[in-house]
């Protein structure tokens, strides 16, 4: 018998931060950025997602307004009026803004692409890098001030939307939630419509209250200003304990989310058509992936027979370095909370100092592809924790013996921005021998 290895990892990282001021800077600092809020009105008839912002129910919303310069000229007013109004019924929640400009003509709208307009996480934490006109919110939907869902759009109704975790830490692009958002222009600006169904955000069974932020990007004047947070020091958009708060929201119903993606493929091959058009027989293949959100807590992914030909290409790259990359990871059953798993640091222009676990090794081989027979994996919280769990079985397939490879991860917040966990992660071939990363 062999013996392998079992790696059990324990985190804990503190962030603290110390400035000595006087009375008249402690004030100062204050009333920089100063606490704002919005109410959410509930509504019986939903509005169509139209783009528009005419009919009568959005009459009957708060509207936040008074965005300030994050870009060029911080904590100045906006250059031109955004209105934001938040709109819900029992099953989803609707944002509805209005965007003036007094030069209409000079709107820059041309990004169609899903996710097209993910252009941030520049080293100051801003938009810098948006390409079109743009308009982002944020929810803190735990209200737990470090973790967020994040919703984009231009005036062409383009769809981009991320997870946030650790306050811009770790930002997953490659989430796709089902929502739906439309845009349109109009002779004094542009405004948008959007629908996000509950079943598609995670929050307490009561939430009253969550966190909220918006931005406004204008392109041709590189203008980001912003609800709240809007100071270049410690601020921006992913600064989600920075962020305002939308309240009222009570009785809301998220219905059972269960999604169920079935694939079946067929082939055949032949030699010669004249002696037997499939002298090598046919070959079916069939399997999927289902998600069930099985409370507002928690989720469970299973897959079987996995087929990832549907996922998007990476971006290619040139290695110019000794060093492996780390491209991210885009297959849909790993990126549910996938910032969960996340143990270490990545690091900067070189390896990971520390990181425990990266899902794009399961499934990959220096041969090829390792084909996935069946995983699962479950996330949540349970109060303060966070919490997920991963098992996933890989077939004897380029080189590589079936394999199990599993993990088990637990973290909490400490405090305003620190935190502690554990994670354990095993691999184990088919031959008996047990492996830890």
């Amino acid at each position: 018998m062999r013996w392998g290895k079992l790696r059990i990892g324990l985190g804990f990282s503190l962030g603290v931060s110390l400035t000595l001021a006087g009375p008249t800077a402690l004030r100062a600092q204050e009333g920089t950025h100063p606490p704002v809020s919005v109410g959410a009105t509930r509504v019986e008839e939903a509005p169509d997602i139209d783009g528009r912002l005419d009919e009568a129910v959005w009459g009957l919303a708060e509207v936040a307004t008074g965005l300030r310069q994050r870009e060029p000229s911080e904590g100045e007013p906006a250059s031109e009026e955004t209105e934001v109004r938040v709109l819900f019924t029992e099953s989803a929640l609707y944002v509805g803004v209005t965007l003036r400009d007094r030069e209409p003509n000079g709107i820059v709208a041309r990004t169609y692409d899903r996710d097209g307009l993910a252009g941030f996480g520049g080293f100051g934490g801003g938009l810098e890098g948006v390409p079109d006109d743009a308009f982002a919110f944020v929810l803190d939907t735990y209200h737990d001030h470090r973790n967020a869902y994040l919703f984009m759009t231009n005036p062409l109704g383009n769809l981009t939307d991320a997870l946030i975790e650790n306050e811009g830490a770790d930002v997953n692009v490659d989430w796709d939630g089902v929502w739906d958002v439309a845009a349109r222009r109009t002779d004094d600006g542009w405004s948008a419509e959007f629908e996000i169904p509950f079943w598609t955000l995670k929050f307490h069974d009561d939430p009253r209250t969550w966190g909220f932020n918006f931005t406004r990007v204008i392109k041709r004047r590189t203008e980001e200003s912003l609800w709240a947070s809007y100071g270049r020091d410690n601020g921006g958009l992913f600064k989600i304990a920075r962020a305002g708060e939308l309240h009222g929201l009570a009785d809301l119903d998220r219905p059972a989310d269960f999604q169920l993606k079935p694939y079946a493929l067929g082939e055949g091959r032949r030699a010669d058509h004249e002696v037997d058009p499939f002298d090598e027989g046919l070959e079916l293949k069939v399997g999927g992936d289902a998600k069930w959100g099985l409370d507002e807590n928690w989720t469970l992914d299973l897959t079987a027979n996995t087929d990832f030909a549907q996922v998007e290409a990476d971006v290619a790259q040139i290695n110019l370095t000794r060093f492996s990359l780390f491209f991210p990871e885009k297959r849909g059953f790993f990126l549910e909370n996938a910032g969960i798993f996340e143990f270490g640091s990545r690091g900067f222009g070189g390896p990971p100092s520390l990181l425990l676990f990266f899902s794009r090794r399961i499934g990959i081989s220096p041969e090829g592809e390792v084909q996935l027979l069946g995983g699962t994996r479950l996330t949540g919280r349970v109060g303060p924790w966070s919490v997920g769990l991963l098992d996933v079985v890989t077939a004897e397939d380029a080189g590589q013996p079936r394999t199990n490879w599993s993990v088990a991860r637990v973290r909490r917040n400490v405090g305003r921005r620190s935190q502690w966990g554990a994670i354990v992660t095993a691999k184990s071939p088919g031959d008996g021998e047990t492996a830890g990363s």
